[in-house]
Protein backbone atom coordinates (compact mmCIF):
# COMPACT_ATOMS: atom_id res chain seq x y z
CA UNK A 1 0.00 0.00 0.00
CA UNK A 2 1.57 3.47 -1.59
CA UNK A 3 2.56 5.21 1.96
CA UNK A 4 0.48 5.69 5.04
CA UNK A 5 -3.21 4.02 4.94
CA UNK A 6 -4.31 7.26 5.74
CA UNK A 7 -2.47 9.10 2.66
CA UNK A 8 -4.10 6.37 0.07
CA UNK A 9 -7.65 6.57 1.74
CA UNK A 10 -7.89 10.32 2.66
CA UNK A 11 -5.90 12.00 -0.12
CA UNK A 12 -4.80 10.11 -2.79
CA UNK A 13 -7.74 8.00 -3.53
CA UNK A 14 -10.36 10.85 -3.33
CA UNK A 15 -8.05 12.90 -6.13
CA UNK A 16 -7.71 9.79 -8.56
CA UNK A 17 -11.54 9.60 -8.32
CA UNK A 18 -12.37 13.41 -8.27
CA UNK A 19 -9.82 13.43 -11.75
CA UNK A 20 -11.70 10.31 -13.02
CA UNK A 21 -15.26 12.06 -12.58
CA UNK A 22 -13.67 15.07 -14.82
CA UNK A 23 -12.21 12.85 -18.07
CA UNK A 24 -9.33 11.48 -16.91
CA UNK A 25 -8.14 8.09 -17.23
CA UNK A 26 -6.88 6.38 -13.92
CA UNK A 27 -4.18 3.48 -13.82
CA UNK A 28 -3.44 3.35 -10.01
CA UNK A 29 -0.49 0.89 -8.77
CA UNK A 30 -0.38 -1.23 -6.16
CA UNK A 31 2.85 -2.17 -4.34
CA UNK A 32 3.67 -5.05 -6.98
CA UNK A 33 2.30 -3.29 -10.15
CA UNK A 34 4.40 -0.31 -9.53
CA UNK A 35 7.35 -1.51 -9.90
CA UNK A 36 6.91 -3.14 -13.27
CA UNK A 37 7.36 -0.80 -16.37
CA UNK A 38 4.89 -2.20 -17.92
CA UNK A 39 2.29 -1.67 -15.55
CA UNK A 40 2.81 1.87 -16.43
CA UNK A 41 2.71 1.81 -20.62
CA UNK A 42 6.41 1.10 -20.28
CA UNK A 43 9.07 -1.09 -21.63
CA UNK A 44 12.01 0.54 -18.78
CA UNK A 45 11.67 2.52 -15.50
CA UNK A 46 14.24 4.93 -16.95
CA UNK A 47 11.61 6.29 -19.35
CA UNK A 48 9.84 9.41 -18.38
CA UNK A 49 7.46 9.74 -20.87
CA UNK A 50 5.17 6.78 -21.83
CA UNK A 51 6.35 6.01 -25.79
CA UNK A 52 3.63 3.94 -26.67
CA UNK A 53 1.26 6.79 -25.25
CA UNK A 54 3.22 9.29 -27.66
CA UNK A 55 2.96 7.59 -30.34
CA UNK A 56 -0.32 6.70 -30.46
CA UNK A 57 -1.39 10.31 -30.24
CA UNK A 58 1.12 11.25 -33.26
CA UNK A 59 -1.10 8.92 -35.28
CA UNK A 60 -4.10 10.27 -34.29
CA UNK A 61 -3.26 14.31 -34.24
CA UNK A 62 -1.30 13.72 -37.58
CA UNK A 63 -2.75 10.72 -39.66
CA UNK A 64 -0.24 11.58 -42.48
CA UNK A 65 2.70 10.40 -40.79
CA UNK A 66 4.28 7.13 -41.96
CA UNK A 67 5.44 4.22 -39.00
CA UNK A 68 8.90 5.10 -39.24
CA UNK A 69 8.05 8.79 -39.15
CA UNK A 70 6.61 8.48 -35.96
CA UNK A 71 9.30 6.01 -34.42
CA UNK A 72 11.94 9.07 -35.25
CA UNK A 73 9.81 11.87 -33.90
CA UNK A 74 9.48 10.16 -30.55
CA UNK A 75 13.24 10.16 -30.49
CA UNK A 76 13.38 13.50 -31.23
CA UNK A 77 10.62 14.37 -28.66
CA UNK A 78 13.32 13.14 -25.76
CA UNK A 79 16.86 14.38 -27.33
CA UNK A 80 16.99 17.68 -25.49
CA UNK A 81 19.54 20.65 -26.54
CA UNK A 82 21.02 20.86 -22.53
CA UNK A 83 22.53 18.74 -20.53
CA UNK A 84 20.35 16.71 -18.12
CA UNK A 85 21.09 19.36 -15.04
CA UNK A 86 19.51 22.35 -16.77
CA UNK A 87 16.25 21.82 -15.97
CA UNK A 88 14.75 25.30 -16.73
CA UNK A 89 16.27 25.40 -20.75
CA UNK A 90 15.07 22.25 -21.46
CA UNK A 91 11.72 23.10 -19.78
CA UNK A 92 11.82 26.07 -21.95
CA UNK A 93 12.52 23.45 -24.98
CA UNK A 94 10.05 21.09 -24.99
CA UNK A 95 7.59 24.01 -24.18
CA UNK A 96 8.09 26.19 -27.49
CA UNK A 97 7.96 22.37 -28.88
CA UNK A 98 4.48 21.53 -27.27
CA UNK A 99 3.39 25.33 -28.66
CA UNK A 100 5.00 25.41 -32.15
CA UNK A 101 5.14 21.38 -32.77
CA UNK A 102 7.41 19.31 -34.78
CA UNK A 103 8.26 19.08 -38.42
CA UNK A 104 8.45 15.94 -40.64
CA UNK A 105 7.87 15.33 -44.75
CA UNK A 106 4.50 14.87 -45.57
CA UNK A 107 4.44 12.36 -48.62
CA UNK A 108 1.31 12.94 -49.56
CA UNK A 109 2.07 16.54 -50.00
CA UNK A 110 5.56 16.49 -50.78
CA UNK A 111 6.24 19.41 -47.98
CA UNK A 112 7.63 19.72 -44.53
CA UNK A 113 4.41 20.09 -42.63
CA UNK A 114 4.14 20.54 -38.57
CA UNK A 115 3.51 17.76 -36.66
CA UNK A 116 1.00 18.46 -33.64
CA UNK A 117 1.53 17.42 -30.51
CA UNK A 118 -1.71 18.14 -28.30
CA UNK A 119 -5.01 19.45 -29.81
CA UNK A 120 -5.73 22.95 -28.27
CA UNK A 121 -9.01 23.29 -29.21
CA UNK A 122 -9.87 21.04 -26.08
CA UNK A 123 -9.40 24.49 -24.39
CA UNK A 124 -12.82 25.67 -25.84
CA UNK A 125 -14.88 22.46 -25.84
CA UNK A 126 -13.72 19.02 -23.89
CA UNK A 127 -15.64 16.30 -24.29
CA UNK A 128 -13.79 13.04 -23.01
CA UNK A 129 -15.80 10.58 -25.96
CA UNK A 130 -14.33 13.09 -29.10
CA UNK A 131 -11.64 14.43 -27.99
CA UNK A 132 -8.06 13.21 -29.73
CA UNK A 133 -6.12 14.24 -26.70
CA UNK A 134 -5.28 11.14 -23.87
CA UNK A 135 -5.62 12.35 -20.32
CA UNK A 136 -4.09 9.60 -18.18
CA UNK A 137 -3.50 9.69 -14.24
CA UNK A 138 -0.63 7.47 -13.11
CA UNK A 139 -0.36 6.74 -9.29
CA UNK A 140 2.83 5.63 -7.61
CA UNK A 141 4.84 6.16 -10.76
CA UNK A 142 8.57 4.66 -10.39
CA UNK A 143 11.26 6.22 -12.70
CA UNK A 144 15.20 5.19 -12.20
CA UNK A 145 17.72 8.43 -10.98
CA UNK A 146 19.97 8.28 -13.32
CA UNK A 147 23.52 6.77 -12.77
CA UNK A 148 22.12 4.82 -10.15
CA UNK A 149 20.16 1.84 -9.27
CA UNK A 150 17.60 4.05 -6.97
CA UNK A 151 14.10 5.60 -8.03
CA UNK A 152 11.83 8.07 -7.07
CA UNK A 153 8.04 7.46 -7.24
CA UNK A 154 5.78 10.52 -7.27
CA UNK A 155 2.11 10.35 -5.91
CA UNK A 156 0.52 11.01 -9.27
CA UNK A 157 1.69 12.03 -12.22
CA UNK A 158 -0.48 13.04 -15.01
CA UNK A 159 0.35 12.50 -18.67
CA UNK A 160 -1.20 14.59 -21.35
CA UNK A 161 -0.91 11.95 -24.88
CA UNK A 162 2.12 10.15 -22.98
CA UNK A 163 3.86 13.52 -21.46
CA UNK A 164 3.89 13.88 -18.20
CA UNK A 165 2.61 17.13 -17.67
CA UNK A 166 1.95 17.49 -13.76
CA UNK A 167 3.19 15.58 -10.53
CA UNK A 168 1.45 16.14 -7.51
CA UNK A 169 2.74 14.85 -4.01
CA UNK A 170 0.33 13.34 -1.44
CA UNK A 171 0.79 13.25 2.12
CA UNK A 172 -1.30 11.90 4.67
CA UNK A 173 -3.36 14.74 6.79
CA UNK A 174 -2.39 13.42 10.55
CA UNK A 175 1.24 14.40 10.16
CA UNK A 176 3.51 17.13 10.59
CA UNK A 177 3.29 20.00 8.49
CA UNK A 178 2.38 17.52 5.87
CA UNK A 179 2.33 19.73 2.87
CA UNK A 180 5.70 20.92 3.65
CA UNK A 181 6.90 17.77 3.67
CA UNK A 182 5.28 17.14 0.12
CA UNK A 183 6.97 20.11 -0.86
CA UNK A 184 10.28 18.77 0.34
CA UNK A 185 9.87 15.71 -1.91
CA UNK A 186 8.69 17.28 -4.94
CA UNK A 187 12.40 19.19 -4.48
CA UNK A 188 14.24 16.18 -4.15
CA UNK A 189 12.41 14.87 -7.72
CA UNK A 190 13.66 17.61 -9.40
CA UNK A 191 17.35 17.93 -7.69
CA UNK A 192 16.67 21.01 -6.36
CA UNK A 193 17.72 20.63 -3.18
CA UNK A 194 21.84 20.99 -3.85
CA UNK A 195 22.69 17.56 -3.31
CA UNK A 196 26.44 16.28 -3.96
CA UNK A 197 25.04 13.45 -5.93
CA UNK A 198 22.09 13.11 -8.39
CA UNK A 199 18.85 12.27 -6.00
CA UNK A 200 16.28 13.28 -8.22
CA UNK A 201 15.36 13.02 -11.90
CA UNK A 202 15.28 16.51 -13.94
CA UNK A 203 14.00 14.81 -16.94
CA UNK A 204 10.53 14.40 -15.81
CA UNK A 205 10.42 17.90 -15.23
CA UNK A 206 11.43 18.75 -19.04
CA UNK A 207 7.46 18.77 -19.30
CA UNK A 208 6.19 20.02 -16.49
CA UNK A 209 3.87 22.48 -16.51
CA UNK A 210 3.14 22.74 -12.49
CA UNK A 211 3.60 20.56 -9.08
CA UNK A 212 1.13 20.23 -6.70
CA UNK A 213 1.90 19.23 -2.53
CA UNK A 214 -1.18 18.51 -1.27
CA UNK A 215 -2.94 16.19 2.13
CA UNK A 216 -6.75 17.32 1.09
CA UNK A 217 -7.80 20.11 3.38
CA UNK A 218 -4.48 21.86 1.88
CA UNK A 219 -3.25 21.80 -1.85
CA UNK A 220 -0.38 24.48 -3.34
CA UNK A 221 0.86 24.57 -6.11
CA UNK A 222 3.69 26.72 -8.02
CA UNK A 223 6.13 26.07 -11.50
CA UNK A 224 9.54 24.44 -11.43
CA UNK A 225 11.38 27.77 -10.49
CA UNK A 226 9.32 28.54 -7.61
CA UNK A 227 10.87 28.10 -4.17
CA UNK A 228 9.10 26.54 -1.00
CA UNK A 229 7.78 29.50 -0.40
CA UNK A 230 5.97 30.04 -3.69
CA UNK A 231 3.67 27.28 -3.34
CA UNK A 232 0.08 28.83 -3.45
CA UNK A 233 -3.34 27.50 -3.35
CA UNK A 234 -5.74 27.88 -5.87
CA UNK A 235 -9.14 29.33 -4.40
CA UNK A 236 -11.78 29.75 -6.95
CA UNK A 237 -12.76 26.59 -9.20
CA UNK A 238 -14.39 29.49 -12.01
CA UNK A 239 -15.63 29.04 -13.84
CA UNK A 240 -17.56 26.39 -11.75
CA UNK A 241 -19.09 27.38 -8.45
CA UNK A 242 -18.03 25.56 -5.07
CA UNK A 243 -21.55 23.57 -5.38
CA UNK A 244 -20.70 22.31 -8.52
CA UNK A 245 -18.05 20.70 -6.38
CA UNK A 246 -19.76 19.57 -3.56
CA UNK A 247 -23.25 20.36 -2.15
CA UNK A 248 -22.97 18.21 1.49
CA UNK A 249 -20.34 21.03 2.58
CA UNK A 250 -17.79 23.08 1.21
CA UNK A 251 -14.79 21.61 -0.98
CA UNK A 252 -11.72 21.50 0.61
CA UNK A 253 -8.50 22.76 -1.30
CA UNK A 254 -7.59 19.90 -2.98
CA UNK A 255 -10.91 19.39 -4.52
CA UNK A 256 -11.23 22.93 -5.25
CA UNK A 257 -7.50 22.92 -6.95
CA UNK A 258 -8.55 19.93 -9.00
CA UNK A 259 -11.57 21.68 -10.36
CA UNK A 260 -9.75 24.93 -10.77
CA UNK A 261 -6.53 23.65 -12.57
CA UNK A 262 -6.80 19.64 -13.38
CA UNK A 263 -10.14 19.67 -15.16
CA UNK A 264 -8.72 18.67 -18.63
CA UNK A 265 -9.85 22.19 -20.99
CA UNK A 266 -8.57 23.86 -18.11
CA UNK A 267 -5.54 22.32 -17.50
CA UNK A 268 -4.92 22.41 -21.46
CA UNK A 269 -5.64 26.39 -21.57
CA UNK A 270 -3.42 27.18 -18.40
CA UNK A 271 -0.70 25.71 -20.68
CA UNK A 272 -1.71 27.17 -23.89
CA UNK A 273 -2.71 30.42 -22.71
CA UNK A 274 -1.85 31.39 -19.31
CA UNK A 275 1.75 30.12 -19.11
CA UNK A 276 4.96 32.59 -19.28
CA UNK A 277 8.51 32.53 -19.32
CA UNK A 278 9.81 35.58 -17.48
CA UNK A 279 12.76 37.47 -16.59
CA UNK A 280 13.49 38.61 -13.18
CA UNK A 281 14.94 42.60 -12.14
CA UNK A 282 17.95 40.31 -11.73
CA UNK A 283 17.92 38.40 -14.73
CA UNK A 284 16.95 35.47 -13.55
CA UNK A 285 14.47 33.15 -15.97
CA UNK A 286 11.59 31.82 -13.85
CA UNK A 287 8.37 30.11 -15.45
CA UNK A 288 5.41 31.66 -14.28
CA UNK A 289 1.71 30.21 -14.13
CA UNK A 290 -0.88 31.70 -13.14
CA UNK A 291 -2.83 32.46 -9.80
CA UNK A 292 -6.20 31.85 -9.52
CA UNK A 293 -8.12 35.58 -9.91
CA UNK A 294 -5.82 36.63 -12.78
CA UNK A 295 -7.22 33.51 -14.72
CA UNK A 296 -10.69 34.10 -13.36
CA UNK A 297 -10.09 37.84 -14.24
CA UNK A 298 -8.58 37.12 -18.10
CA UNK A 299 -11.49 34.39 -18.33
CA UNK A 300 -14.32 36.87 -17.85
CA UNK A 301 -12.74 39.51 -19.89
CA UNK A 302 -12.37 37.37 -22.64
CA UNK A 303 -16.10 35.86 -21.94
CA UNK A 304 -17.56 39.34 -22.30
CA UNK A 305 -16.04 40.38 -25.41
CA UNK A 306 -17.35 37.16 -26.91
CA UNK A 307 -20.74 37.72 -25.47
CA UNK A 308 -21.64 41.16 -26.22
CA UNK A 309 -18.51 43.27 -27.07
CA UNK A 310 -18.28 45.56 -24.16
CA UNK A 311 -16.23 46.60 -21.46
CA UNK A 312 -15.63 47.07 -18.01
CA UNK A 313 -13.86 47.64 -14.72
CA UNK A 314 -11.32 44.63 -13.37
CA UNK A 315 -10.68 45.67 -9.92
CA UNK A 316 -7.70 43.67 -8.59
CA UNK A 317 -5.92 45.21 -5.79
CA UNK A 318 -2.17 46.56 -6.51
CA UNK A 319 0.24 43.65 -5.82
CA UNK A 320 -1.94 40.69 -7.80
CA UNK A 321 -0.19 40.17 -11.40
CA UNK A 322 -2.37 43.22 -13.21
CA UNK A 323 0.61 43.30 -16.05
CA UNK A 324 0.47 39.63 -16.16
CA UNK A 325 -3.61 39.55 -16.55
CA UNK A 326 -3.49 41.66 -19.54
CA UNK A 327 -0.70 38.93 -20.91
CA UNK A 328 -2.78 36.38 -19.85
CA UNK A 329 -5.40 38.16 -22.57
CA UNK A 330 -3.59 38.84 -25.22
CA UNK A 331 -2.49 35.42 -25.77
CA UNK A 332 -5.64 34.10 -25.04
CA UNK A 333 -7.11 36.12 -28.22
CA UNK A 334 -4.14 35.24 -29.88
CA UNK A 335 -4.90 31.61 -29.65
CA UNK A 336 -8.24 31.93 -30.38
CA UNK A 337 -9.55 31.80 -34.22
CA UNK A 338 -12.22 34.20 -33.09
CA UNK A 339 -10.32 36.98 -31.57
CA UNK A 340 -6.85 36.53 -32.84
CA UNK A 341 -7.35 39.48 -35.58
CA UNK A 342 -8.23 41.87 -33.22
CA UNK A 343 -6.21 45.46 -32.83
CA UNK A 344 -5.19 45.64 -28.85
CA UNK A 345 -3.60 48.92 -27.27
CA UNK A 346 -2.01 49.16 -23.90
CA UNK A 347 -2.45 52.40 -22.21
CA UNK A 348 -0.08 52.76 -19.08
CA UNK A 349 1.31 55.07 -16.88
CA UNK A 350 4.40 53.55 -15.20
CA UNK A 351 7.06 53.38 -17.11
CA UNK A 352 8.43 50.32 -14.83
CA UNK A 353 5.07 48.56 -15.94
CA UNK A 354 6.10 49.33 -19.45
CA UNK A 355 9.29 47.33 -18.97
CA UNK A 356 7.53 44.49 -17.43
CA UNK A 357 5.01 44.18 -20.63
CA UNK A 358 7.76 44.25 -22.67
CA UNK A 359 9.88 41.19 -20.93
CA UNK A 360 6.87 38.86 -21.55
CA UNK A 361 6.20 39.65 -24.88
CA UNK A 362 7.94 36.94 -25.90
CA UNK A 363 4.99 35.32 -25.37
CA UNK A 364 2.31 37.41 -26.95
CA UNK A 365 3.20 36.18 -30.17
CA UNK A 366 1.24 39.51 -31.97
CA UNK A 367 3.83 42.48 -32.97
CA UNK A 368 4.22 44.67 -30.53
CA UNK A 369 4.55 48.11 -31.20
CA UNK A 370 6.07 51.14 -28.56
CA UNK A 371 4.53 54.54 -29.80
CA UNK A 372 7.52 56.33 -29.46
CA UNK A 373 5.63 60.12 -29.76
CA UNK A 374 1.85 61.58 -30.27
CA UNK A 375 2.08 61.23 -34.11
CA UNK A 376 3.68 57.60 -33.71
CA UNK A 377 0.81 56.64 -31.39
CA UNK A 378 -1.73 58.00 -33.67
CA UNK A 379 -0.39 56.03 -36.58
CA UNK A 380 -0.21 52.98 -34.97
CA UNK A 381 -4.25 53.48 -33.80
CA UNK A 382 -4.78 54.06 -37.46
CA UNK A 383 -3.34 51.18 -38.30
CA UNK A 384 -5.50 48.16 -39.51
CA UNK A 385 -2.58 45.76 -38.71
CA UNK A 386 -4.01 43.03 -35.81
CA UNK A 387 -1.02 43.87 -33.43
CA UNK A 388 0.02 45.15 -29.69
CA UNK A 389 0.54 48.62 -29.03
CA UNK A 390 2.03 49.76 -25.87
CA UNK A 391 1.48 53.44 -24.79
CA UNK A 392 2.48 55.51 -22.23
CA UNK A 393 -1.25 57.44 -21.39
CA UNK A 394 0.45 60.90 -21.36
CA UNK A 395 0.48 60.43 -25.33
CA UNK A 396 -3.17 61.09 -25.70
CA UNK A 397 -2.58 64.83 -23.82
CA UNK A 398 -1.56 65.89 -20.51
CA UNK A 399 -3.71 68.59 -18.29
CA UNK A 400 -2.45 72.03 -19.18
CA UNK A 401 -5.47 72.98 -20.91
CA UNK A 402 -3.55 73.32 -23.86
CA UNK A 403 -4.15 69.34 -25.08
CA UNK A 404 -4.49 68.37 -28.89
CA UNK A 405 -7.69 67.01 -29.55
CA UNK A 406 -7.39 63.85 -31.52
CA UNK A 407 -9.33 62.84 -34.62
CA UNK A 408 -11.01 59.62 -35.25
CA UNK A 409 -8.54 57.50 -36.39
CA UNK A 410 -10.26 53.94 -36.47
CA UNK A 411 -13.66 53.10 -36.05
CA UNK A 412 -12.99 49.35 -36.29
CA UNK A 413 -15.15 47.50 -33.22
CA UNK A 414 -12.66 45.05 -33.16
CA UNK A 415 -10.09 46.57 -30.92
CA UNK A 416 -9.60 46.33 -27.32
CA UNK A 417 -7.87 48.75 -25.47
CA UNK A 418 -6.84 47.86 -21.97
CA UNK A 419 -5.97 50.73 -19.56
CA UNK A 420 -3.83 50.02 -16.36
CA UNK A 421 -4.39 51.87 -13.09
CA UNK A 422 -7.39 53.94 -14.64
CA UNK A 423 -8.57 55.99 -11.62
CA UNK A 424 -5.81 58.31 -12.10
CA UNK A 425 -5.98 59.51 -15.57
CA UNK A 426 -8.66 58.96 -17.89
CA UNK A 427 -11.32 61.51 -16.62
CA UNK A 428 -10.01 64.66 -18.73
CA UNK A 429 -9.11 65.44 -22.17
CA UNK A 430 -7.49 61.90 -22.23
CA UNK A 431 -9.82 60.38 -21.81
CA UNK A 432 -11.85 62.25 -24.49
CA UNK A 433 -8.94 61.93 -26.64
CA UNK A 434 -8.87 57.91 -25.97
CA UNK A 435 -12.77 57.70 -26.96
CA UNK A 436 -12.59 60.08 -29.76
CA UNK A 437 -9.86 58.63 -31.24
CA UNK A 438 -10.95 54.67 -31.36
CA UNK A 439 -15.33 55.34 -31.04
CA UNK A 440 -15.58 51.56 -32.00
CA UNK A 441 -13.10 49.78 -29.41
CA UNK A 442 -13.78 47.80 -26.53
CA UNK A 443 -12.53 49.62 -23.48
CA UNK A 444 -11.18 47.75 -19.91
CA UNK A 445 -10.15 49.77 -17.41
CA UNK A 446 -7.70 47.58 -14.50
CA UNK A 447 -7.59 49.28 -11.12
CA UNK A 448 -6.51 48.17 -8.35
CA UNK A 449 -8.16 51.20 -6.09
CA UNK A 450 -11.41 52.11 -8.18
CA UNK A 451 -13.48 54.91 -7.70
CA UNK A 452 -17.14 55.53 -8.59
CA UNK A 453 -16.27 57.58 -11.77
CA UNK A 454 -14.06 54.47 -12.96
CA UNK A 455 -17.27 52.70 -13.43
CA UNK A 456 -19.39 55.07 -14.94
CA UNK A 457 -17.14 55.87 -17.30
CA UNK A 458 -16.09 52.11 -18.24
CA UNK A 459 -18.80 49.99 -16.98
CA UNK A 460 -19.42 47.43 -14.14
CA UNK A 461 -17.12 45.28 -12.34
CA UNK A 462 -16.32 41.96 -14.32
CA UNK A 463 -14.00 40.57 -11.83
CA UNK A 464 -13.35 41.67 -8.28
CA UNK A 465 -9.96 40.55 -6.27
CA UNK A 466 -9.62 43.06 -2.85
CA UNK A 467 -7.26 43.55 -0.50
CA UNK A 468 -8.94 41.96 2.21
CA UNK A 469 -8.56 38.56 -0.28
CA UNK A 470 -4.60 39.81 -1.40
CA UNK A 471 -4.06 39.99 2.18
CA UNK A 472 -5.74 36.34 2.99
CA UNK A 473 -3.63 34.66 -0.06
CA UNK A 474 0.13 36.32 1.70
CA UNK A 475 -0.02 38.03 -1.95
CA UNK A 476 0.73 41.41 -0.08
CA UNK A 477 1.18 42.00 4.09
CA UNK A 478 -1.53 44.17 5.50
CA UNK A 479 0.13 47.38 7.62
CA UNK A 480 -0.86 47.86 10.67
CA UNK A 481 -0.51 50.85 13.10
CA UNK A 482 0.30 50.95 16.48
Amino acid sequence: MPGRPSELQYVETPLLEQLERLGWSVKALDDTEKHLPESSFRTSLREVIIPAKFKAALRRLNPWLEDDQIDALCEQMQTYDYPTEKMLDNNICVFDRLMDGLSAYNEETGDDETVVLVDWDDMEHFDPATSKNEYLAISQYKVRIPGTEEHIIPDVVLFVNGMPFVVIECKAPDIAEPVAEGIEQLMRYQNRRGSKDMEGVPELFYYNQFVVSTCFHDARYTSITGGTSHFIEWKDPYPYKLSDIRTDSIPSSQEILVAGMLEPFHLIDIVRNYTVYNETDEGKTIKVVPRYMQYRGARKIIERIRSDKAGGTLWHTQGSGKSLTMMFVIRKMYNSADLNDYKIVLLIDRTDLQKQLFKTSRTIKYPVNKAGSIEHLKRLIASDASDVTVAMVHKFGDNSGKTEKFPVLNTSERILVMIDEAHRSEYSELAANMWRSMPGSIKVAFSGTPITKTVETFGGYLDKYTMRQAQDDGVIVEIKYE
